[in-house]
C-alpha cells in the first residue's frame, strides 16, 4: 500500500540523516556543491523548498551564518527536527505544506504556517517585496534587476500607458514600472501570490489593481476599440 509522502518522511525521521549520508551516492559531495551555489550575501534571504531536517544548511550556514532561512516542508517532524537542530540560527519562518493527494506533485496546495510570519521579504532596488511559499519570484536578484530593466526599455513608457500584468505573481513587473505608466492591473490564479501583491502594492505604491484570476480574463479589461495593445 502506498504511503502518502509526508507519512512516508514522518515514518523514516529517525535515522534520516544518517541513511541520507550513507546510502545516497556522493551525498558528501552534493550537499557541499549545493550549498556553494547559494549566495554568501550578508543577512540574504532563502527560501528552502523541501528542506526536511536541513543537511544542505548544516554546509551553507558555515559560509554564510547571517543567512535568513524560510524552510518549507512536508513533514512536521523534518521541520521540528531542523529547528531544533538550528536553534541558534535566524530561520526567519518554517512552513509545512499539506498534500494528501497520490501523485508525482511534491507540493500541495495548504500550507500551515508552524514558525514565523509564513513569508520572507526581499528588496530589489528599494522595492520590498513579501513573498509566500506559494508565491512565483524570481530567485536571482541581480539578473531580476536587469530583466525588469529591459522591461521599462522595451516598452518606452511615456507616463499615459495603462499596463497588464498577466501572471503578476507577487507583482514585481508592476510595480518596477508604476511609477513611469498611468495605470497598472496585475493577474494571477494564485491566491496567496496576489495577497503579496496587494500588500507590496500597498507599501510605496497604491495605484495597481491587483486581480485574481486566469490570464483568460485580460480580455476584459482590454477596450474593443481606440486601444493599442503591446
Amino acid at each position: 500500500m502506498l504511503e502518502k509522502m509526508a507519512d512516508f518522511f514522518e515514518n523514516r525521521l529517525d535515522g534520516y540523516d544518517e541513511h541520507m549520508m550513507t546510502n545516497i551516492e556522493a551525498a558528501d559531495e552534493f550537499y557541499p556543491f549545493t550549498a556553494k551555489q547559494l549566495p554568501t550575501t550578508e543577512n540574504c534571504h532563502i527560501l528552502d523548498l523541501g528542506c526536511g531536517t536541513g543537511l544542505e544548511l548544516e554546509e551553507y550556514y558555515p559560509l554564510n551564518p547571517s543567512a535568513k532561512i524560510t524552510g518549507v516542508d512536508l513533514s512536521q517532524g523534518m521541520l521540528s527536527a531542523l529547528k531544533k537542530k538550528f536553534a541558534d540560527k535566524d530561520i526567519t519562518t518554517i512552513v509545512q505544506n499539506i498534500n494528501n493527494k497520490r501523485t508525482s506533485m511534491a507540493l500541495g496546495k495548504k500550507d500551515k504556517v508552524l514558525y514565523g510570519p509564513g513569508y520572507i521579504e526581499d528588496e530589489i532596488d528599494g522595492l520590498k517585496f513579501k513573498i509566500s511559499a506559494q508565491s512565483f519570484y524570481q530567485v536571482n536578484p541581480t539578473q531580476t534587476e536587469k530583466l525588469y530593466n529591459q522591461v521599462k526599455n522595451v516598452g518606452k513608457f511615456k507616463g499615459y500607458e495603462k499596463v497588464i500584468d498577466g501572471y503578476c505573481g507577487v507583482g514585481t513587473i508592476g510595480l518596477w514600472v508604476a511609477g513611469e505608466v498611468l495605470e497598472v492591473r496585475g493577474i494571477d490564479n494564485n491566491v496567496e501570490a496576489i495577497k503579496n501583491a496587494n500588500e507590496n502594492a500597498n507599501e510605496k505604491h497604491p495605484s495597481p489593481e491587483l486581480i485574481q484570476g486566469g490570464v483568460s480574463i485580460i480580455s476584459s479589461y482590454i477596450p474593443s476599440a481606440g486601444t493599442t495593445v503591446q
